[in-house]
Parts: structure tokens; C-alpha cells; sequence
């Protein structure tokens, strides 16, 4: 319909790129540059993680998502290790300086 003014363009039913998580709403968020792939790697586990159940076949990743996974596995082991470990010396002082229970956070 050239020439027709107000005919062209603007938003139409089905056009544009298919959702990948269909499922569920996304949002937008800036992220520090050196955590982008770990959080892209993150997603996309969680991703086969949540849809395990509809598609139960283990799958081979190329060696760079293999290797990024291992690293992100890896990271995140030592995170866990970091919070536990301040944790317990979180609980620990607050059991020398008689300090309020409620002062600790719930992470047990």
C-alpha cells in the first residue's frame, strides 16, 4: 500500500523475533562486563535445568559452552564457599559479642 499515508509500518501480530523463554517473563539489566558470559552461561543452564522435564535428552555443547559451564560451576562453588564461610564468622562474633539473634541473617 505505498502512498497511502498512515498504512505502513508500526506493530503488527506476529512480527519480530520468537521469545527464547517462552514460559515467562524477562527484564532488562545491566550487568559488569567481565560477569556477562558467566551470567549468559548461568541462563542457559538454568534454562535446560527448568525444561529438563519436557526434554529429557542429555545433550553435548560445543567445548567453548562446555568449557564456560565448568568455569561458571567453578565460580560459583567458590561463592558458596566465600557466603558460608562468612556465615560462620558472622555467627561466631556475634556469639563473643553477645550480640541480639536477630541481628544474624537466616541463611542456615
Amino acid at each position: 500500500m505505498a502512498g497511502v499515508k498512515g498504512r505502513s509500518g508500526g506493530k503488527r501480530p506476529g512480527a519480530g523475533r520468537p521469545p527464547k523463554y517462552n514460559d515467562c517473563p524477562t527484564k532488562v539489566m545491566r550487568v559488569p562486563t567481565y560477569m556477562a558470559g558467566h551470567i549468559r552461561s548461568l541462563l542457559d543452564l538454568a534454562d535446560d535445568w527448568v525444561n529438563y522435564a519436557k526434554k529429557p535428552k542429555v545433550c553435548m555443547l560445543d567445548e567453548a559452552d562446555e568449557k564456560k559451564r565448568k568455569e561458571l560451576v567453578d565460580l560459583m562453588s567458590s561463592m558458596i564457599d566465600y557466603e558460608n564461610q562468612r556465615q560462620r564468622e558472622l555467627r561466631e562474633s556475634a556469639e563473643n559479642h553477645k550480640l541480639d539473634k536477630y541481628m544474624i541473617p537466616l541463611f542456615e
